[in-house]
């Protein structure tokens, strides 16, 4: 019996990949470099410690978080451009009569909370793990396996929802049936 609904948050529940993209190449050109939305699309599912030295090389790793400040900055201005994934958001809301629906995202939780304020989806969940909850990121299993010994269940009473390669090996690593989302 599943007793508990994961939900990634990035490309899941919201469309965040233009405001994302628009953000972080607004504060990579600080540092002189531009990419493209299509070489963005290879960042998906990452870590921005993994993913910035692929777009600004050579930098140094306080550049690399001074990028990530300034992103979050930026992306106060950008995530008007999110689009909710208003059949899924349905079903969540069907789905929390009976079961525990927790977000699992690499997002930071800054900007993980930013989304779900911007899009009505605050009080939607009864946990969040986020990026600072865990060592290592997505497509390890540690963020789902994170959640399943908060909501005190195993692997086969979950199900998860997830759009990226990393996350859904993130959750398979972990034993959890997964619905891939592919597209809105």
């Amino acid at each position: 019996m599943i007793k508990a609904i994961f939900f990634d948050l990035d490309g899941t529940l919201v469309d965040t990949h233009q405001a994302n993209y628009l953000a972080y190449n607004k504060a990579i050109n600080e540092y002189g470099f531009d990419i493209t939305y299509e070489e963005f699309k290879k960042s998906i599912g990452h870590q921005a410690n993994t993913f910035l030295p692929w777009f600004a090389p050579g930098l140094k790793p306080e550049e690399y978080r001074h990028i990530a400040e300034l992103k979050a900055e930026f992306y106060k201005e950008t995530i008007k451009e999110s689009v909710a994934n208003s059949r899924l958001i349905s079903h969540l809301q069907f789905l929390r009569e009976n079961h525990k629906i927790v977000l699992v995202t690499t997002a930071k939780r800054k900007n993980a909370e930013a989304v779900l304020r911007h899009h009505k989806l605050m009080e939607s969940f009864d946990l969040i793990i986020t990026a600072e909850d865990v060592t290592n990121s997505k497509p390890s299993p540690e963020c789902y396996e994170l959640a399943l010994r908060r909501c005190k269940i195993k692997a086969h009473e979950a199900l998860a929802f997830e759009d990226s390669q990393p996350g859904i090996d993130a959750a398979e690593a972990a034993g959890i049936p997964v619905i891939a989302i592919k597209d809105f």
